[in-house]
């Protein structure tokens, strides 16, 4: 009887085990063999930001329809020396709107790139390409295709990639239509590839926002289906037309405390337009990522913002899953596992003799009831676990996504000692993001005395972030009475006290030249109280202050005029001066100024059903110190709702005692001076000698008698 129990605990415990370990796969799918025998199955993109692709895939597991598992391996694929192989090239039968040459290797071989040398530059031209193991059934490798060599505009391709087969013969047809005939190119070589060797680069087309952003540039915000994925470029594509613009990809990451903005790669995108056709180098190249968001800045000059259409992540190379089907069936693929270690299989064995194996493709079926797709990759992407944590929580709130004594409420504090308070929005728990406002730059004191309390007035731990994009505030100018031959106009800030930024002005002229002038207007003085009730004085408003000064031209009548920029300094006035030397003109035109602040985000854990206000506005408040700091990795890969800030409500302060102690001594203090300089009065006049009289004493004598 003993025996049966125990054997039934085992039994049990077994069961119970293998229930947890089956449910701690966040993501599962379908894998369908090509048929019997040896397979080959690419690593996706969706499988990458559900598994643990940072510790090597190792939570992925292949089961069958029984349940039962299915050995893999993966094949990592290490950068060897390219194999280029020469053959014989023969002009093929010119048309009216084509030419081309066939290029003959002598053997079949494995082939996945061709490579033209010896075409005399410059030329841009569309071409397609076929192939063949016999020279009578061909395969159309690449149906259409852009080449081209343009020194001038240091564009160059001449390699065109397909997918990888085995053929003897190539045959590449130019398109003659709207370009002169090319010729034969000098040499034609392709690259022979092995069977094992690895798949053509991963892309996965990414989802992105625009952005809001200063004249001159485009910014957009770029959505990653993981954290920590292995991305080595980005890959743009937009309107048609000539391009030469630069652009930069950045990340926010941890510094000093903070989260601020890293640059990852920059270049110059170019694109020439000839006919109908296209030569373009839209590629920015990258370090890989850490979060799940970027940003992406374009330069536009004097050209309209960028029309990006797609942007597409290029993945740095990647393994081959390789495993054996009995019988054709499907397969699941089960991943996204916490803590399960890399798999050791009996088919390690047969690593070595892969390259002499005839593989099947395999490929990736549908998504089973398993699988929560975060729909930031694409249009059914995979997830967002860049960590197998945040992995399980995809589509849930992210409160779990830190330890809970980090992300506790802290002490309470006296709303009192705050002079501005806020709202936040309403909503569910989790981590969010809460945009900072002019008013908060404004009124809060370097931001150090930003504190975000709940409903019992305890503080909130927040990390402050920095981001690369500005506060765009559109200001309307006001014009002035100016000098003879000049025009002036004033700004109204929406505070005092802004932090430093920028100034832009913008006009619709096209040909002019003006001197201009940036000034602050100084406040008026205000006379004490004791002032007025001795003296009835009045302090008279003072002159403007110069701030900057800048030539402002343009001569390009074809061209729309570049902005002028200001560095605007912290400002303790609300009212800015522009004045512009005319000259004999015509009055310049204002179209728009724009003031540029720095943007700065509060992420932090919000508490489910509870009330979170922000707090600021207490000089002597110090910045504050949280533990949530130590965790700003797990907080920056998490994804951040953003909150918007209610409207801003100012409260009395109460005074100080100080205050009062201070009035108290310098009231006694005056008297103290009143009742000194009465006493040195006293003495002053108790000490002076009499006066002398005018008549001598004998004088006085004799009238006496």
């Amino acid at each position: 009887m003993m025996r049966r129990l125990a054997l039934a605990s085992c039994i049990l415990l077994h069961l119970v085990a293998s229930a947890a370990a089956e449910d701690g796969f966040a993501r599962e799918r379908e894998v369908l063999p090509g048929g019997r025998g040896p397979q080959r199955l690419a690593v996706d993109a969706e499988l990458l930001a559900g598994a643990r692709a940072a510790g090597g895939l190792a939570d992925l597991r292949l089961v069958d329809r029984q349940g039962r598992e299915v050995p893999y391996l993966l094949i990592f694929v290490r950068p060897t020396p390219a194999q280029w192989v020469g053959g014989r090239i023969r002009a093929t039968p010119a048309t009216k709107t084509s030419s081309g040459f066939e290029l003959e290797l002598g053997r079949p071989l494995r082939l996945d790139r061709l490579r033209l040398e010896g075409l005399a530059a410059p030329w841009l031209k569309r071409v397609r390409l076929e192939g063949s193991a016999d020279r009578r059934h061909w395969v159309v490798l690449v149906e259409s295709a852009t080449l081209f060599d343009l020194p001038d505009e240091r564009l160059r391709r001449r390699e065109l990639a397909f997918a990888a087969g085995a053929f003897q013969y190539l045959r590449l047809a130019w398109d003659d239509r709207s370009s002169a005939l090319l010729g034969l190119p000098r040499r034609a070589a392709v690259r022979a590839v092995r069977a094992a060797e690895g798949s053509p680069p991963l892309r996965a087309s990414l989802p992105f926002t625009r952005l809001r952003a200063e004249p001159g540039r485009s910014r957009f915000r770029v959505r990653l289906p993981a954290a920590r994925l292995p991305i080595e470029a980005l890959e743009l594509e937009g309107a048609k037309g000539d391009l030469l613009r630069l652009a930069w990809v950045l990340e926010s990451r941890i510094r000093g405390g903070a989260l601020a903005p890293v640059l990852l790669g920059r270049a110059v995108l170019r694109r020439a337009v000839r006919g109908d056709s296209a030569a373009a180098d839209l590629r920015i190249p990258i370090s890989a990522p850490s979060g799940r968001e970027l940003d992406l800045v374009v330069d536009d000059g004097n050209n309209p913002p960028l029309a990006l259409a797609t942007l597409q992540a290029v993945f740095t190379p990647q393994p081959w899953i390789y495993f054996e089907s009995t019988d054709g069936a499907a397969l699941t693929a089960r991943y996204g596992h916490a803590r399960l270690k890399a798999p050791r299989y009996d088919l390690e064995a047969a690593r070595g003799t892969l390259d002499r194996l005839s593989l099947a493709s395999a490929r990736w079926g549908a998504p089973s009831a398993r699988f929560r797709p975060s729909g930031d990759l694409g249009r059914s992407s995979g997830g967002s676990g860049g960590s197998a944590r945040l992995a399980r929580s995809a589509g849930a709130p992210a409160t779990e996504d830190a330890p809970r004594d980090v992300r506790a409420a802290g002490p309470p504090l006296p709303l009192q000692r705050f002079r501005y308070r806020r709202e936040l929005a309403a909503g569910p728990g989790g981590l969010r993001a809460v945009p900072l406002d002019a008013a908060v730059l404004a009124h809060a004191h370097g931001l150090r005395d930003l504190r975000l309390v709940d409903a019992e007035q305890r503080q909130l731990p927040y990390l402050l972030e920095a981001r690369d994009e500005p506060i765009v505030i559109t200001l309307h100018p006001e014009r002035l009475s100016a000098p003879p031959r000049h025009s002036a106009y004033r700004l109204r800030l929406p505070f005092a006290g802004l932090p430093a930024g920028r100034l832009v002005l913008s006009t619709q002229a096209r040909v002019f030249r003006r001197q201009v002038q940036l000034l602050v207007a100084a406040p008026t003085g205000v006379a004490s109280k004791t002032t007025r009730r001795f003296s009835h004085a009045r302090l008279r408003p003072r002159e403007p202050a110069l701030i900057a000064a800048s030539d402002w031209s343009s001569v390009d009548p074809e061209e729309r005029a570049p902005a002028l920029y200001f560095e605007l300094p912290r400002q303790g006035s609300s009212e800015l001066r522009i004045m512009l030397a005319e000259g004999d003109n015509t009055p310049l035109p204002l179209a728009a100024v724009r003031l540029l602040l720095p943007a700065r985000r509060l992420r932090f854990y919000r508490p489910a059903r509870t009330r979170v206000r922000l707090l600021y506005g207490d000089p002597a408040l110090p910045a504050p110190q949280y533990d949530l700091s130590l965790l700003a990795p797990l907080v920056l890969n998490a994804p951040a709702e953003e909150l918007a800030l209610g409207p801003e409500h100012a409260q009395a302060l109460p005074a100080a005692p100080a205050d009062h102690a201070q009035r108290y001594l310098l009231a006694l203090l005056i008297v103290t001076v009143l009742i000194l300089l009465a006493l040195i009065v006293h003495l002053v006049r108790k000490s002076e000698p009499d006066p002398p009289d005018a008549d001598p004493p004998e004088a006085r004598e004799g009238a006496a008698r």
